[in-house]
């Protein structure tokens, strides 16, 4: 040890944390993201108000932070990112191959459909500004 003990112990526990700080944000940005998609591809995107009694509601502001605007909302794509991720976390994948394998070919379907997502909204840029032939089309 480079640190005395207890030193170590704290940025063990600090690392930990930020681990699991990372984990649950990569979980709500991914929800985050499949909400878009639903909204996008469905007109909606539904939840459920914890608010106002667990009613369910259907999100539709395109023009807000969430689908469903202000509010406590339990999204349902947060159910389904659990079912995705429930596998992985109780088996390791430290010791299985094939669930690597599908691991990184899930990955690989989410990155490509939320490509294809990307570059069919209006706003995706159709050329790179920084890369150009002439000087004409950088910004």
């Amino acid at each position: 040890f480079y640190l005395p003990r207890e030193v170590c112990s704290i940025f063990i526990l600090l690392y930990h944390i930020h681990a699991a700080l990372w984990v649950a944000h990569m979980i709500i940005q991914a929800g985050h993201s499949l909400d878009f998609i639903m909204l996008n591809t469905n007109g909606c995107s539904p939840g459920l108000d914890i608010l106002h009694g667990w009613r369910y509601v259907c999100g539709a502001h395109k023009s807000a932070v969430t689908p469903f605007g202000k509010g406590v909302f339990f999204s349902a794509s947060v159910v389904l990112i659990a079912a995705v991720s429930a596998p992985f976390a109780i088996k390791s994948l430290d010791d299985s191959v094939p669930l690597q394998f599908l691991a990184i070919s899930g990955l690989l379907f989410v990155a490509l459909l939320w490509m294809g997502f990307a570059v069919n909204t209006p706003k995706f840029p159709r050329y790179l500004p920084a890369i150009s032939g002439s000087p004409a089309f950088v910004t």
